[in-house]
This record gives C-alpha cells, structure tokens and sequence, in this order.
C-alpha cells in the first residue's frame, strides 16, 4: 500500500500517481522473468529494489548509479544514509519535474480572467458563453484545471483492443468491480487539449471538433461512428458488438444522454474556446528533455 512506502511520497496526489507506473508490468515493470523488479514477490519489493538500482546501499553490496546518488543528495540534503531513501522520494523528485516542466497558466484564457480583455478572440468568447452556459460544459469541466475528477459515461464508441478483453474497455468498473460504474471515464483536464488528440479514453476522434459534435447526440455517435477518421490500422478495432454497444448506450449519464443543440457555428466556437487554453510555453517542451541520464541510457529523441 502507499502508507507503506516510506518518506514523503503523499505530499501530493501527483506524486503518489507517480508511484504506479514503476509497478506495472505493462509500463516500466516489464514482463516476469525479464528482470528483477518485474520478479519481486510484492509492489513493496519492486519499490525497493528500485531504490537499490538508483542509490544502492550503505555497505556497498549494490553500488547504485553515481549521478542520481548525487542528484538525490541535493535535492533531499536532509537524509543521511542511502538505506533511508525510499521511493517517495523518486515520487516527490518525478512530481517536482511535472511541475516545472508542465504547469500552464500562461493561456489567453488566463489573461483574459486576469483582466486583459482582449487576450481572447469574439469566437473564443462566445464558445466560453456556450461552455459555461448553454452547452453545459462546466457541469463536469470545472475547477482550475476545468475537470470534475469524477468518473462518467459519454457513449464513447470502443476503439482499440480493449483493457478488460477484446475490444471492451468497461472503464471504471473495471476497478470497482461495481455494474453501476460501467463505461465510466474520468473527466479529463482540458488545458492544452488543442495539443493532446486523439480525443476521448481511447483515442476515438481525431479533430477536437469530432470530439465536440459527439455531444450533440451521444447514442447516434456510438451506434453511427464513422471510423474512417482512423488510421487504416485501426478501422478493424472499432467494436460494434450489439451487446455492447447496447450497455454503452444504456450507461449513458443523464446530463449528456439528450444531448446538446449545436449547430456547426456554436461548435466551431466551442473549438475556439478550447483553444484559447492552450499555453503557448507548452508548444516547445523540448528544454524539459535532458541531454543525458545518469544511468548512460539512450534518450529516444524520434
């Protein structure tokens, strides 16, 4: 569990999201028999190991990596012995860097809220009018980063391989465990979302306003998606499972499930606010890429 891991890793939900990805074996973990940490016999281990990888121990028996011994004792000057780091400190050091890299409040919307009138365009204001008001937008993208943090189910059609199985992502239930959480996504952020399509869980449309015009009926964009918007490699993952596809409708939130008038003038505004949130820092994060890691890897630039 995370109150078992040592050190300050709960400072922040961001850096307890960090944690997670070192466990999976989908992600960094790698498959059993690969290495030692997809082999250790618990998540507590596989922490622990890492640790030993990146610092080693106060006897010497695993030497760790000099650069990130270096770069740990600057940034935690606080601990004494390698034996007292733990993976929260990976966590606060990756959530310290996610910060800094990432933060974006430098949007015209930003400006706009700050008292510069004119930091946003017509079209983009009377998108945030629809977003805030008639399209209902707001009523899960809301808050600083314009996300709920809830879960709910938009109807958005299954394209991929699936999560749970061939071709069904059940998306939150897959977690609970509970039927009434079927098809239940976590609202996203939207900052920077002109930047961050393919839009939906899984990627299903490609223009940002496809992603919008799905509101204006959710059921007949499920049953009636056009998947020529994919890649050629893709076409053949789009599920159309009668099944399915009738569970997904059914899962459909009531806030969405009537959907939205919209004609293609108040979506093209839509678009335009979501623009508008766009950070123009975070159109070159290039400087945010080291040249080299302590650990003598290959940086993938492609």
């Amino acid at each position: 569990s995370l109150a078992a891991a040592r050190g300050e890793a709960q400072a922040s939900a961001l850096a307890a999201q960090a944690l997670f990805p070192l466990l999976s074996h989908d992600e960094m973990r790698g498959q059993p028999g690969e290495n030692e940490l997809a082999d250790a016999p618990t998540d507590l281990e596989a922490w622990a190991r890492v640790m030993r990888r990146l610092v080693g121990t106060d006897d010497g028996t695993e030497p760790g990596i000099a650069g990130y011994r270096q770069l740990f004792a600057l940034a935690f000057p606080g601990v004494v012995r390698w034996s007292d780091y733990d993976v929260g400190h990976v966590a606060q050091a990756i959530a310290a860097f996610e910060v800094a890299a990432f933060d974006t409040r430098g949007a015209p919307f930003d400006a706009f809220l700050a008292g510069t009138r004119a930091a946003m365009t017509d079209a983009e204001k009377r998108g945030g009018v629809l977003f805030f008001g008639r399209a209902g937008c707001a009523a899960c993208h809301r808050g600083p980063a314009l996300t709920d943090g809830q879960h709910h189910a938009i109807g958005v059609p299954q394209v991929g391989p699936g999560h749970d199985f061939a071709l069904e992502d059940t998306g939150r239930a897959f977690i609970t465990g509970d039927p009434a959480d079927a098809y239940r996504f976590r609202t996203p952020g939207l900052r920077n979302v002109a930047l961050t399509g393919p839009w939906m869980h899984d990627g299903a449309y490609t223009t940002l306003g496809a992603a919008i015009r799905h509101y204006r009926n959710p059921r007949q964009s499920l049953f009636g998606y056009d998947a020529s918007q994919l890649a050629p490699a893709l076409r053949t993952l789009v599920d159309a499972d009668p099944l399915r596809q009738d569970a997904r409708a059914r899962a459909i939130d009531a806030r969405v499930r009537d959907g939205v008038r919209l004609d293609n003038a108040e979506v093209a505004d839509l678009e335009a606010f979501l623009g508008s949130l766009t950070d123009a820092a975070a159109l070159d994060l290039s400087a945010a890429e080291p040249e080299t890691v302590p650990s003598g890897l290959p940086i993938d630039d492609e």
